[in-house]
């Protein structure tokens, strides 16, 4: 069944999918990614003026198939100049009002060269359209509203997924890994999971859930592409990324042998990872719209060595403050000397107090339990 039914008039955005028209079966969603928001708005507002009436009904009196009148509706490329007239006459709106809507669109769409959206039988005279813009500001303000309402909505039907998956984010930890991709997979992970929100082609993962880098940062910056909103930023997020990564996957191997094998890699980047993902976190909340079946999927298996969780911190403070404890009370049944006394002092600042603070300190930057 076809998904471009009716819905009634003045329905919201979010309520679009489910609500029905008179005779009619339920539109497609709006909300969703993969639409150019100007397109977007275009078609929110014929969605609005054809009201409660059935595509079917207003396309037998313009003499068009069903289908082309849904396709109006729809968001997903502009019809002729002469379909939406049609349209706009049988639904009592306002001829030269959406003659200057569908132009705005038309030249929006040529300038950002996606040609593939504009009606093939049409002859656009930029330069006319150009003239045009500028005699009709306040209409033109009006779309541009249309446009940030939806981008409101989408907004707050992607909160709770990232709030959600926020619960993840990387942390300033520095981790435990063979080398970049290891100690990276925690912001690695993050990305993927994030951009399946909006966009849910599948990532390709190893058996443990892992993704490459390179691939994530590659889907990252199409988000902004994908939805026509932020695409500098969103390129310009991923090209810092891949050039982060690239500096600690070349320049960041302290080597112990003397013949450069057995080497161990010191992660210098948390701190950084941490800042990339909520950067990543903050854009997608003001610039992406999410799936119609967007949800948080789970993350990928990490080793319990790769990153502590807060409570292996805590419990190792304890048992260190415990053994201090116990060492403390054998000698003092014993009855040891002065002088071991002073001994144990010292030894227990190096193997109890130290390990204790520097268990302390990790807390609050650990992940949570």
């Amino acid at each position: 069944m076809s998904g471009d039914g009716e819905v009634a008039a003045g329905a919201k955005p979010s309520d679009e999918g489910t609500t029905r028209a008179k005779r009619g079966r339920p539109r497609k969603r709006l909300d969703r990614a993969g639409l150019d928001p100007k397109l977007r708005a275009f078609a929110a507002e014929l969605r609005l003026l054809v009201g409660e009436r059935s595509y079917g009904e207003v396309a037998n009196e313009i003499f068009q198939s069903r289908e082309t009148v849904a396709s109006a509706c729809r968001g997903e490329s502009l019809k002729s100049r002469a379909v939406v007239t049609a349209i706009v006459k049988c639904c009592g709106g306002d001829v030269e009002e959406w003659d200057f809507k569908w132009g705005a669109v038309a030249l929006h769409l040529a300038d950002a060269g996606l040609h593939r959206l504009l009606p093939r039988d049409d002859l656009l005279d930029l330069a006319a359209l150009r003239e045009a813009l500028k005699e009709k500001e306040v209409l033109l303000r009006a779309l541009e509203r249309t446009e940030l309402e939806h981008l409101r909505d989408a907004a707050a039907k992607v909160e709770p997924l990232l709030d959600k998956l926020d619960e993840d984010l990387p942390t300033t930890t520095e981790k435990n890994g063979r080398d970049a991709a290891e100690c990276w997979g925690d912001l690695t992970d993050y990305l993927r999971r994030l951009v399946l929100i909006f966009d849910p082609a599948p990532i390709p993962t190893n058996s443990r859930g892992h993704a490459d880098l390179t691939v994530v940062l590659d889907r990252l910056a199409g988000l902004g592409r994908l939805n026509g909103v932020k695409e500098n930023e969103w390129e310009a997020l991923a090209t810092q990324i891949r050039s982060s990564y690239e500096l600690a996957n070349h320049s960041k191997w302290w080597v112990v042998n003397s013949d450069g094998m057995g080497g161990v890699y010191g992660d210098e980047f948390a701190r950084y990872r941490a800042q990339a993902g909520r950067a990543a976190s903050d854009l997608a909340r003001v610039s992406s719209y999410p799936d119609l079946d967007a949800a948080v999927i789970p993350a990928a298996v990490m080793s319990p060595l790769y990153d502590p969780p807060r409570r292996t911190y805590i419990d190792s403070a304890i048992a260190f403050v415990v053994l201090g404890v116990l060492v403390t009370l054998v000698l003092a049944c014993v009855g040891v000397s002065a002088h071991a006394w002073k001994v144990w002092g010292l030894l227990a600042l190096a193997v109890v107090v130290v390990p204790v603070v520097g268990f302390l300190a990790c807390v609050p930057h650990a992940r949570r339990d």
